[in-house]
């Protein structure tokens, strides 16, 4: 096994090992079944969402053939006002002909918007109905007073508004977000833990600080890669259990699965994806560099600043702009390697970009990675054995000095 090989399995090894890795990795589960128990109690203390109905028998069939609330007929209005004061129903509702006109009064939640729609719509209803009865008009004279109005819906697809769109580009931003702090963060951290404890003589005496510079950083993408690799898994068992339970059948009646399914963009996924990796392995490139400049472990946090500065400006700044049309400063960003990571993909999701010029991107992406690369492996091998508590220009400052003495 190559020595490359044996450093980056070394590190995956360490970062997996670690209980921050598995606390990392089973947070958002626990987040989770936080939420869900909350959830779960909150709705079992919750009032039912129910409306008893207080009327007489001839109306009530039109209450039972509504299938926006669940209606709840009561005998008389102190039944239903004693079961309102002890939290069985959500509202009453007392229906009553007054001389041909009908009487609702709703006692409840009148903030509530689809009861109140539902109880207008049955009044309006009855109250046509009773009018009828009462005029004594003939059946073609009740066709043509029943008329009414036809309205055509025509849906204008808006790529800045659509939902799954917005939930699509948020979720990415989210992603590389919370990645890059993170694995920035662990690779600054563990280059300078090495560093702080002095031991790197003895591993560089059979290993070039290149390669084991170059080692690190695969071996932080390997952790990454299972990472992702655990989620997957747990993602494939749940789907499973959707399946067999039954529950995919019932999402797949409230919405058209298929159709989704079939206008799903798989290369506008894969150049997102690629985006998202390249992303990620300049900005470990970054830390890697900057994690070898450290002098003491409890420096690695300020040496981090630049590389949050230019997650958090990328971050806000994509943020803002979900919803809105891209412009000229999104689009230049959008060419800039470290930050393109986040803005192309939020042109490619609107269709402001194509796929072509997202590969252009890509490519220049790429060629940035290969120049931070070659920066940081020249940086590391003149910095990871500096042990002098100089700051950073100091050090710089000293080696001028040393070439003009020259």
């Amino acid at each position: 096994m190559s020595r490359f090989l044996t450093v980056s399995l070394d590190t995956a090894k360490k970062h997996i090992k670690s209980a921050s890795f598995w606390i990392m990795v089973l947070m958002p589960f626990i987040m989770a079944i936080i939420i869900w128990v909350i959830g779960y109690i909150s709705s079992s203390n919750k009032t039912p969402d129910t409306i008893a109905v207080v009327t007489e028998d001839s109306y009530k069939k039109k209450f039972e053939e509504n299938p926006l609330i669940d209606f709840k007929f009561i005998n008389n209005r102190n039944e239903a006002k004693k079961a309102l004061e002890d939290k069985e129903i959500s509202a009453y509702l007392l229906v009553e002909n007054k001389e041909g006109i009908i009487n609702f009064d709703y006692y409840g939640d009148t903030t509530a918007r689809i009861p109140l729609i539902a109880i207008n719509s049955l009044s309006e209803e009855i109250q046509h109905e009773e009018n009828l009865k009462n005029s004594n008009i003939n059946a073609k004279q009740n066709a043509i007073l029943s008329q009414k109005a036809s309205v055509n819906l025509h849906e204008i697809k808006d790529n800045l508004q659509n939902p799954v769109n917005m939930i699509a580009l948020f979720g990415t931003i989210m992603i590389m977000y919370f990645v890059l702090i993170i694995y920035s963060q662990i690779i600054m951290l563990d280059i300078a833990v090495e560093k702080g404890s002095k031991m790197l003589e003895f591993i560089f005496s059979s290993v070039k600080a290149g390669t084991y510079m170059a080692g690190k950083i695969f071996g932080t993408i390997l952790a990454l890669i299972i990472h992702i690799g655990i989620y997957i898994v747990f993602g494939l068992i749940s789907f499973a259990i959707i399946r067999l339970t039954g529950l995919w059948d019932k999402i797949g009646q409230m919405i058209d699965l298929n159709n989704i399914l079939k206008g799903v963009n798989y290369p506008l996924i894969a150049e997102i994806f690629l985006f998202m990796v390249l992303g990620i392995m300049i900005f470990i490139i970054l830390s890697a560099m900057l994690g070898s400049l450290v002098q003491k472990q409890e420096d690695a946090g300020k040496m981090s600043t630049p590389i949050m500065l230019i997650i958090m400006f990328a971050y806000f700044i994509s943020i803002s702009f979900v919803g809105s049309e891209p412009n000229l400063f999104i689009k230049i960003l959008s060419y800039i390697p470290f930050v393109s990571t986040f803005f192309m993909p939020m042109r490619l999701i609107y269709e402001n970009a194509t796929l072509i010029q997202g590969s252009i991107s890509l490519l220049i992406l790429f060629v940035g990675i290969i120049v931070m690369y070659i920066i940081a492996s020249r940086v590391y091998k003149k910095n990871i054995l500096n042990y002098s508590t100089d700051k950073l220009f100091g050090r710089g400052k000293k080696l001028k000095l040393k070439k003009k003495n020259k």
